[in-house]
């Protein structure tokens, strides 16, 4: 299966800058290397079981990426201008924050989401919002960021810093954001909408909004539910002609799970725990679809069964947390768990993996003990977890 299906990782998007950086600018070589140095080493560490308990050489990854957060820190205290230097600047910058993030994910997982908020909030000109909205190298490179806090932001009730912009649709010019996320790009972009309408119930709910108010914050939220159920994800002729059938089928069911877990996110928003639960419940079943992603036969030329058959990366952390969050029958919680090692691919990401495995156990346990709300409500005084 192509790239073009399973996307790159954050680590394929810095190498992709790294390569970048080194041609036009050799003399930032050492500063792009520190997060590289850190990632390799903890990515083999991983790989190889024996290499974990050695102590030095994982001291030696945190000191290239304590180097790395210098060096980010050091493009945060100067403002980049629009020169080709300076766009330089700013590109080294999200090399650095992808590769800190990465190493965060293959270690903790605890402060990839804020490490991509201080680079995304780097990009603070209309000229630099305009360059990513175009879709060019700079843009291609924020795309894992952008994905990244539009995820975060949508569970924690909180703002995106960027709107995803659609670069074309299936055009080759726009490869760089179809390869991340297939066809949901101008999906996410209507889910920066939800964040905000989001926000407006949480605040209405805390601040006491009299009648009026709320039912202006219910019809923005039904306006924005419409968009999305008329959202839809068909691939151009050229799509259709330079894909495999598996291809399309994987990039047609991608969409269509972001798709359903959204209006499920949104039906939560109206309908909190406790209150007609029947349809939610059916809702949830796009979990099914989720699953066929990663268990059914193709792929790499593996099984398909099996956590070494499929290492690739859907994207399924944010509608999988959604939909799991419904879940009430002992059986399915369990199945749904071996579909977490999967999604967070375990060897890799076993500790980031742990920490959503936590809160979905926190979510499971509030819900039990009869507990009733906006399941999002509990990310506050949950434990932490981030989704990639």
């Amino acid at each position: 299966m192509s790239q073009f299906v399973i996307g790159p990782s954050f680590a394929e998007q810095e190498l992709a800058g790294i390569s970048f950086m080194l041609t036009s600018f050799p003399d930032m070589a050492d500063a792009v290397l520190n997060g590289l140095l850190a990632c390799s080493g903890r990515f083999f560490a991983l790989l190889e079981e024996d290499n974990r308990s050695k102590k030095e050489d994982r001291n030696e990854d945190y000191r290239y990426s304590a180097k790395a957060v210098k060096e980010l820190r050091k493009r945060g205290e100067t403002k980049a201008n629009a020169s080709p230097r300076g766009m330089a600047d700013l590109t080294l910058a999200m090399s650095l924050a992808l590769g800190i993030i990465t190493f965060d994910l293959l270690d903790s997982g605890l402060h990839a989401h804020s490490i991509c908020r201080y680079a995304l909030g780097l990009i603070s000109s209309g000229t630099y919002s305009e360059a990513v909205t175009r879709g060019g190298r700079l843009g291609r490179q924020m795309l894992p960021l952008i994905h990244m806090d539009t995820c975060n932001c949508l569970v924690r009730r909180e703002i995106p810093m960027y709107r995803l912009q659609s670069g074309g649709g299936g055009k080759r010019g726009s490869d760089g954001v179809d390869r991340y996320i297939g066809r949901c790009v101008s999906l996410f972009s209507i889910l920066y909408d939800v964040c905000c309408v989001n926000q407006k119930l949480k605040l209405g709910s805390r601040e006491g909004h009299d009648i009026a108010r709320r039912q202006e914050n219910f019809e923005e939220l039904a306006q924005v539910e419409a968009t999305v159920r008329d959202w839809s994800a068909e691939l151009n002729e050229e799509d259709t002609t330079r894909l495999t059938p598996r291809e399309i089928e994987v990039i047609t069911t991608q969409a269509s799970v972001h798709r359903k877990a959204i209006l499920l996110f949104i039906y939560r928003l109206r309908f909190p725990f406790g209150t007609e639960d029947d349809a939610a419940t059916h809702m949830a079943t796009v979990l099914d679809d989720i699953a066929n992603l990663y268990c059914c036969s193709g792929g790499s030329g593996g099984s398909g069964e099996g956590e070494d058959s499929m290492p690739f990366e859907y994207r399924m952390a944010l509608p999988f947390l959604i939909a799991v969050a419904e879940l009430q029958d002992p059986v399915q919680k369990a199945r749904a768990l071996k579909l977490l090692d999967l999604i967070m691919w375990k060897r890799m990401y076993y500790k980031a993996g742990g920490l959503l495995a936590r809160f979905i156990f926190h979510v499971w346990e509030a819900r039990d003990h009869g507990w009733s709300g906006q399941w999002v409500d509990l990310t506050e005084d949950g434990p932490p977890f981030v989704l990639f």
